[in-house]
C-alpha cells in the first residue's frame, strides 16, 4: 500500500480466484488504516500491506493493483504473482496469570526431554488466577478454524479432578475461554476443543485448579505438569512440528499443590530441583528423583509459600508417629544431586515465607535451607530418648525475619543453627515446663562481619549436579537495625554467637558454654553461669542480667554505657576463677553477695569510664575472707550502698587480691536502682584506705541522717587520724540533688568529704 497515501485514496486490487473468476477489492484509507470492501477476500489493514486471504487467490496468477486519489489520478498498475497455497500453522502456548512479588509465578519443569522454567499457577480460591493456553494461527483464514488440545500431566494420562468440580473442595476448578474471542469446550476428561472465528488469529482457555480440602491424612499430591498437546484440527489448518520455547505442537505448564504437603517421614530431598517422588511418597520416603527422571514427579518446594509437615496431617493434627528428617534410605537415582552426597537429606523451601513443622527430630546428616522470606521452622523433638537435633544436622534459616522453635522438652539439641541475616526468633523448650532442655550445639543469630560470611563449608552455595544453580546464598551478616530474640528455656553447654544486630537473650537455666553478642545493644538475661562459660557482650550499651549464681565464669562487657545485674545472685562460690570486666565508657555493675571463700579468686573491673558500682549485700575485705576484688578503673567511678548494709573499704591480699580500689564517690542517697533511698548505711575506712583509693587521695561520700562513716573503722569514734576542717563543697549526688561537703584530712594527704547530711547528725565516727 502506499505510505503516502492520504485520506480518501483508494487502492484497487485485481485477482483471480480458484474457481478462474476475476475478483476486485478496493482499500479506501481512512483515519485508521484501509477499510477493505470486501474483508472476507482482503482483511482491513491498519499497516502499509494487504493480505489476501491464503485459500481465495489462485496460485501462479497474477494480482494487479492500482492506485487512485480524490480527483480521479491514478498510479500505474503494479503486479506481482501468488505464490502457491500454504496452509495456516496452529500451535499453542502458554502463560500464567498468577503472580509472587509482581512477577509471573514459574516452575522447573520437563519440556521436550529438557529442564526449563515454565509457567506456573497455584491451587487457590481465586477465579482469576490459573495457566492460559493460547492456541494461534500464523495467517487468519477466511474459515473457523477447530482445533482439539489434549491435557496430560507428563506420565500419559490427566486427571479429571484436578480442574472439575470436586465434592469437599475448597475451590473448584474450571476450564473454560480466556478472552471474549472464540469457543472453549471441555469434555470433562482431558480434551479441549477451541474454534478460532474466521479472520481472528488466535483463542484462549485457562485452566483454574481444583483446590482440595485439607484433610486429616498424610497427602504428598506435589507439582503437576499440565502438557497441553494439539492433537487434531480442521482441514484448513496444519500443525506446528516440533516445540520451541515451549510453545509449537504442545506447551507444559505446572500447577503447584496449595495446601501442604504431609509425610510420615522424610529419607531423602526436597529442594527446588530434586525431591522425594510423589508417587512413591505413601510407600517409599526416601526416594529422590529430578523433573527429568521417571517417574517424572519430583514433589518440589517453590519459590513461594511452601508448607511441609512431616508427623502432621495435611490439615496441620498432630499424629503418634515420630516422624523424622533423616537419611537411611535414599534409594531414588538422583539422591546426590542437590548436595553431592547420597548420605545427605537436603531440604531447601526457595524463597517465599514458608513453613516446615517436623514433629520427630533431625537425624545426622541432615541439613534445612530456609531461603529468602519470612520462614518458620519447628521441631517438635517428639522422641524425647533421642536428641532434638543430632551432631551434624543443620538448619540454615538464611535470609528474611525467620522464627525457628525447637518444642519438646527433655531433649538435648546438638545441631547447629544459623539464623542467617535478619530479625529472627529462636525458642527451645516452653514457658510451662522450664529448664528441662539444654543447646549443646551451635546457634548463631547472624555473626558474619562486614563483608565476610562465615558460614560453615557444609552450606553449599549451589547445587551439587553441575548447573550452578543457587542453593544457599545467605551471608549470615545481620543489619544494625535487626533484632534477634532467643529464649531457651533450660541450660546452654553449647555456643551462641551474634553479630552486629540487636540480640536479646534469655536462658532460663545454667550457661556453661559461652554467649558472644557482637557490637550493638543487647541483652542477655540467664539464671546461673558456671562451669568455665565466657560471656563477650562486644561494644554497644549492653545489659546482663544473672538471677541466681556467677563463679568460675568469665563476663566481658566490652566497650559502651553496660549494666551488669547481679544483684540477686552469689558471686564466685567455687574456689576457682570469676572475672567481670566492663571495659570503657560510663557502666553499672550491680552486686548481690560475694562469696567469703579460703580459696578461688573474684575479679570486678569496671574499666575506663565514669562508672557506678552498687553493694547491696556487706562487703568486708579486712577479715581475709577472699571477697573478691572490686576496681572501678580509669574515670571517676562511684561506690553505691543499697539496703542495710555495712562496707569496709580496707584492701590488700589475702590468697588473691581483693578489695575495693580506684573509687572517687561512696553515694548512699540511692539504692540499686540508682533511685532515693533512706536505708541506713555505714561505711569504714582508714587513712591508709583512702591513700591507696585513687590517685587523687581524695573521697566524696554522699548519705542522709541516717548513714554513719567510720573514719578509722574500728568503731571508737577517734576518727582514725582524720581532722575535721572547715572547708566545704558542694556537688550533685546520684539522688539528683545538690549536697555540702565538708572536709576530713590526715596528715598524709588523705582528703574525705562528708555529706553535711551525715555530719550534722553526728554521723562521722
Amino acid at each position: 500500500m502506499p505510505d503516502d497515501a492520504n485520506k480518501g485514496d483508494t487502492v484497487e486490487i485485481t485477482f483471480e480466484d480458484e474457481n478462474g473468476d476475476e475478483q476486485k477489492v478496493t482499500l479506501e484509507k481512512g483515519d485508521n488504516g484501509w477499510t477493505s470492501s470486501n474483508p472476507a477476500l482482503i482483511p482491513d489493514s491498519q499497516g502499509d500491506t494487504a493480505t489476501i486471504v491464503p485459500d481465495t487467490v489462485k496460485d501462479n496468477s497474477e494480482v494487479t493493483a492500482v492506485a487512485r486519489d480524490p480527483g480521479g489520478n491514478e498510479s500505474a498498475p503494479v503486479t506481482v504473482t501468488s505464490k502457491t497455497d500454504v496452509l495456516p500453522t496452529v500451535s499453542i502456548s502458554v502463560e500464567t496469570t498468577s503472580l509472587s512479588d509482581d512477577a509471573a509465578m514459574t516452575a522447573l519443569a520437563s519440556v521436550n526431554g529438557h529442564t526449563e522454567n515454565v509457567p506456573a499457577t497455584m491451587e487457590d480460591k481465586l477465579d482469576t488466577t490459573g495457566l492460559v493456553y493460547t492456541v494461534s494461527l500464523s495467517a487468519v483464514t477466511s474459515t473457523a478454524v477447530t482445533v482439539k488440545v489434549t491435557l496430560k500431566d507428563g506420565m500419559g494420562y490427566a486427571d479429571v479432578s484436578d480442574y472439575s468440580v470436586v465434592d469437599g473442595a475448597q475451590h473448584s476448578g474450571k476450564i473454560s475461554l480466556y478472552g471474549d474471542t472464540g469457543q472453549v469446550s471441555y469434555d470433562g476428561k482431558s480434551i479441549v476443543t477451541v474454534v478460532i472465528p474466521a479472520g481472528s488469529e488466535r483463542v484462549s482457555f485457562i485452566v483454574d485448579p481444583v483446590l482440595e480440602a485439607n484433610q486429616d491424612a498424610f497427602v504428598a499430591e506435589g507439582m503437576e505438569r499440565v502438557v497441553a498437546t494439539i492433537t487434531e484440527t480442521s482441514e484448513n489448518v496444519t500443525v506446528a512440528a516440533d516445540i520451541v520455547d515451549n510453545s509449537g505442537i504442545s506447551a507444559t505448564g505446572v500447577i503447584y499443590d496449595g495446601n501442604a504437603v504431609a509425610l510420615t517421614n522424610l529419607d531423602g530431598d526436597l529442594t527446588l530441583k530434586y525431591a522425594l517422588s510423589t508417587s512413591k511418597a505413601p510407600n517409599d520416603q526416601g526416594y529422590t528423583v529430578g523433573v527429568t527422571t521417571e517417574p517424572y514427579d519430583p514433589m518440589l518446594t517453590t519459590d513461594y509459600s511452601d508448607i511441609v509437615y512431616l508427623g502432621y496431617y495435611q490439615s496441620g493434627k498432630e499424629t503418634r508417629t515420630y516422624s523424622n528428617l533423616a537419611n537411611s534410605s535414599d534409594g531414588g537415582p538422583d539422591n546426590s544431586k542437590a548436595d553431592g552426597n547420597a548420605s545427605i537429606s537436603t531440604v531447601d523451601l526457595g524463597k517465599g515465607d514458608d513453613i516446615i513443622s517436623i514433629r520427630g527430630n533431625l537425624y545426622t546428616s541432615t541439613r534445612v535451607y530456609g531461603g529468602e522470606g519470612k520462614d518458620v521452622i519447628s521441631v517438635g523433638g517428639m522422641n524425647e530418648a533421642m536428641r532434638v537435633l543430632y551432631d551434624n544436622s543443620y538448619i540454615f534459616a538464611e535470609a528474611g525475619d525467620d522464627t525457628v522453635v525447637i518444642e519438646r522438652t527433655g531433649a538435648h539439641n546438638a545441631g547447629k543453627i544459623y539464623l542467617g541475616s535478619g530479625s529472627d526468633k529462636y525458642t527451645q523448650g516452653d514457658a510451662d515446663n522450664k529448664n528441662n532442655t539444654e543447646l549443646t550445639g551451635t546457634l548463631d543469630l547472624g555473626s558474619g562481619m562486614k563483608s565476610t560470611s562465615n558460614m560453615p563449608e557444609e552450606y553449599l552455595s549451589v547445587y551439587q549436579d553441575g548447573t550452578d544453580t543457587s542453593l544457599g546464598n545467605d551471608t549470615n551478616i545481620d543489619a544494625e537495625s535487626d533484632t534477634n530474640t532467643v529464649e531457651i528455656y533450660g541450660s546452654v553447654s553449647g555456643t551462641i554467637s551474634g553479630g552486629y544486630g540487636i540480640d536479646n537473650i534469655t536462658i532460663t537455666k545454667n550457661l556453661t558454654g559461652s554467649v558472644s553478642t557482637g557490637d550493638n545493644t543487647d541483652t542477655l538475661t540467664v539464671n546461673s553461669v558456671y562451669g568455665g562459660a565466657t560471656v563477650n557482650m562486644g561494644a554497644g550499651d549492653d545489659t546482663v542480667i544473672v538471677h541466681d549464681a556467677l563463679y568460675n565464669a568469665t563476663i566481658s562487657m566490652g566497650d559502651g554505657d553496660d549494666t551488669l545485674d547481679l544483684t540477686t545472685a552469689s558471686l564466685g562460690k567455687s574456689a576457682t576463677t570469676t572475672s567481670v570486666r566492663a571495659g570503657e565508657n560510663d557502666d553499672v555493675i550491680k552486686l548481690g553477695d560475694i562469696s567469703t571463700l579460703s580459696t578461688g579468686k573474684t575479679e570486678i573491673d569496671a574499666g575506663a569510664g565514669d562508672d557506678v558500682i552498687v553493694l547491696t549485700k556487706d562487703y568486708d575485705s579486712g577479715k581475709g575472707l577472699n571477697q573478691g576484688y572490686i576496681n572501678g578503673g580509669d574515670g571517676s567511678d562511684t561506690l553505691v550502698l543499697s539496703g542495710n548494709i555495712t562496707v569496709r573499704l580496707t584492701s590488700g591480699k589475702y590468697l588473691s587480691e581483693e578489695g575495693i580500689t580506684n573509687i572517687e564517690k561512696i553515694d548512699m542517697t540511692t539504692g540499686k536502682d540508682l533511685m532515693p533511698e533512706d536505708a541506713p548505711q555505714t561505711v569504714k575506712l582508714s587513712v591508709s584506705d583512702v591513700i591507696g583509693m585513687n590517685e587523687s587521695t581524695t573521697l566524696y561520700i554522699s548519705g542522709d541522717a541516717s548513714d554513719k562513716v567510720d573514719l578509722g573503722s574500728d568503731d571508737t569514734k577517734s576518727l582514725g587520724g582524720f581532722t575535721k576542717q572547715a572547708q566545704t563543697t558542694t556537688s550533685l549526688a546520684l539522688d539528683g540533688t545538690e549536697h555540702t561537703y565538708t572536709l576530713y584530712s590526715s596528715d598524709s594527704g588523705a582528703q574525705v568529704y562528708i555529706d553535711d547530711n551525715i555530719v550534722n547528725a553526728n554521723g562521722v565516727i
